[in-house]
């Protein structure tokens, strides 16, 4: 049996949007209490993670010593001066990487690349993203293949942007024909980065698009319910409608059931 918990998209940067810390620590402290084996968000943690080393602290060297995993967003680079510094603040291996854990292997992908003309290209630092972004590069579908056929058991698979949307990853159907080449093999794809929530099975896959921990919607308009000294308090507080609670998941998986 694994049991894991996952959330996205917290969007954690001082001055720009009203969120805190302690909707991160609710967050841990729900997945101690429910004993899983390890966390993980699917992007867009933090914007700053380099110079936010209390991201870190909470997180990463959590005070309940939960295996804390990585996913790039698109927004992770945004105030920060490389990708390297943001994977070394993560604690990351690479931008892309496996970990087996208790017999199950998981899958981290990248789909922060932008086609550039015929080029594909990682956004750069100080920038959230580019047109036609959210995609993988021909070395990473070829990493993932490969990776599959090494695992000696059954895999999940962790992204930021959908590999099953029409709206998420624009390589979806090349990553689903590697999957469907290998049946069985991956028993659910996670993804964050569209603020949404669902669960569909297709193809013997369950496929979980996370909802943001807070950040329901963004909109360029300004929300007349919020008081104006919470609007005030931050950047982008005007602009978008929150949670009242930090969202999370808490999933089991025993044998070919699979609980969220």
């Amino acid at each position: 049996m694994l049991k894991f918990a996952i959330f996205s998209d917290y969007h954690y940067w001082k001055t720009h949007y009203p969120q805190d810390l302690s909707g991160l620590e609710t967050i841990m402290k729900r997945a101690a209490e429910a004993k899983v084996d390890f966390i993980i968000h699917c992007g867009d943690l933090c914007h700053d993670a380099p110079t936010s080393p209390e991201i870190r602290e909470v997180y990463v060297n959590n005070r309940y010593g939960i295996p804390a995993l990585g996913c790039l967003g698109n927004h992770e680079v945004e105030a920060s001066d490389s990708l390297a510094e943001v994977i070394k603040a993560y604690d990351m291996p690479s931008n892309y990487y496996f970990r087996d854990l208790g017999g199950y292997r998981l899958i981290v992908l990248d789909t922060n690349y932008y086609l550039d003309g015929s080029e594909l290209r990682h956004n750069p630092p100080h920038s959230h993203s580019r047109p036609m972004g959210d995609r993988l590069p021909p070395d990473e579908l070829n990493w993932l293949a490969e990776t599959l056929d090494s695992a000696a058991g059954s895999c999940i698979i962790f992204s930021h942007a959908s590999l099953e949307e029409p709206c998420g990853c624009p390589q979806s159907e090349e990553v689903r024909e590697i999957l469907r080449s290998r049946p069985g093999k991956v028993l659910m794809c996670c993804n964050g980065h569209h603020h949404t929530n669902s669960l569909n099975v297709s193809e013997g896959i369950l496929w979980f698009d996370v909802n943001a921990t807070y950040n329901v919607l963004w909109e360029q308009m300004d929300n007349p319910l919020f008081p104006e000294d919470f609007k005030k308090s931050a950047r982008m507080a005007r602009n978008c409608c929150f949670t009242a609670t930090p969202l999370s998941a808490i999933v089991t998986i025993d044998g070919d059931r699979i609980t969220v």
